[in-house]
């Protein structure tokens, strides 16, 4: 890492090597990050790899994916917090807002984020929309949380009998969200 990198709050870094967080402030020569656990910890820039700056030019964007057979939707978000938010407020009752406000804000350090509440409101929140093979690794991986989510609820465990189920779901998740973003593979 060149020591003359002007570091800002956002900015996408790993930490001693092991932890991928962003950064929330700096102070002097200082630069503060949230663990794995949430809480606030700093480091000096000599443990600190830059990872790359969060694209602030995207414009946001979200949609709604309907879980075909399922009774549910899943909320997909590539935007900041405060969108996500403003999408979600007249959309789940002021106790899972709530929840999702403060989950969200708890969670905020990772590249992407699945959240089911108690109201089995489903989100996926990502900064960035896909533009590489690594954010389509990372939004894969959030919509598999969500399949799992939903043969959960509807106590479908997973074994050898039941891995079609789940693998269609998948791959239909997969085929509306690429279709929604225009996604072309070649």
């Amino acid at each position: 890492m060149e020591k003359d990198k002007k570091f800002k709050p956002g900015d996408n870094i790993m930490v001693c090597g092991t932890l991928n967080t962003y950064i929330t402030k700096i102070e002097n020569d200082k630069i503060y990050f949230l663990n794995e656990d949430g809480i606030e910890k700093f480091e000096t820039i000599n443990a600190i790899e830059f990872l790359g700056s969060p694209n602030l030019e995207q414009q946001n964007k979200s949609f709604i994916i309907d879980c075909g057979i399922y009774p549910f939707e899943i909320y997909i978000f590539f935007s900041d917090l405060d969108y996500m938010f403003n999408e979600l407020k007249d959309k789940t009752s002021k106790k899972s807002f709530k929840h999702i406000k403060k989950i969200f804000k708890e969670e905020n350090n990772h590249d992407g984020t699945f959240l089911i509440n108690d109201d089995n409101t489903m989100i996926i929140h990502m900064w960035n929309e896909i533009k590489n093979i690594n954010e389509l690794s990372v939004f894969n991986h959030e919509l598999l949380h969500a399949t799992i989510a939903i043969h959960r609820i509807i106590e479908c465990e997973l074994n050898h009998n039941s891995e079609e189920t789940y693998t269609y779901l998948y791959g239909y998740l997969c085929e509306q969200v690429y279709k929604q973003l225009n996604l072309k593979f070649e």
